[in-house]
């Protein structure tokens, strides 16, 4: 094992030597992080407490609102796929678009959050006002979404509150 190590070490060298450091893009100092990535961390981490410090802070918070990650997904779905119930609501309080459809199917907020199995977020959408017959691009609703991905829990609250 120890051998193997001291070969891949070999190999590779030292990425700690300042002249191949530097060739390799890793300076000591680094810019501070992008607002966007600092939203869709917290987003992951759930923390909704400095989400919303960071729009305090920030001088354009309508368009931080409107953030996309690099795979297109918009920061407001991506609080649904993930069930943050709290950051998807700082983040419509900001100003993210309400009626944003992700694609490639076009879901709604209404529709991910049934998708992922997610009654919390279900629950704020729906007291909001969001549609539970909502029409995604290929003529799903939320509950016919839950019923797709066996959400068992989603879809009896669909039932119930419908």
């Amino acid at each position: 094992m120890e051998r193997m190590l001291a070969n891949n070490f070999e190999e590779y060298g030292d990425a700690g030597d300042s002249a191949e450091g530097e060739e390799m893009g890793l300076e000591e100092e680094s810019e501070p992080p992008d607002e966007k990535l600092l939203l869709f961390k917290c987003i992951v981490g759930g923390d909704w407490e400095r989400l919303a410090e960071i729009f305090k802070a920030s001088e354009d918070a309508s368009s931080l609102a409107e953030s996309t990650n690099d795979h297109g997904i918009p920061i407001q779905c991506y609080a649904c796929i993930l069930g943050r119930t709290r950051c998807l609501t700082i983040l419509l309080d900001q100003g993210a678009d309400k009626d944003v459809r992700y694609s490639p199917h076009g879901l709604m907020l209404q529709h991910l959050a049934a998708s992922w199995g997610h009654v919390e977020c279900l629950t704020y959408l729906l007291e909001k006002g969001f549609d539970e017959f909502a029409i995604s691009d290929i003529g799903t609703i939320p509950f016919a979404e839950a019923v797709q991905n066996r959400q068992p829990i989603a879809e009896w609250f669909l039932l119930k509150n419908t």
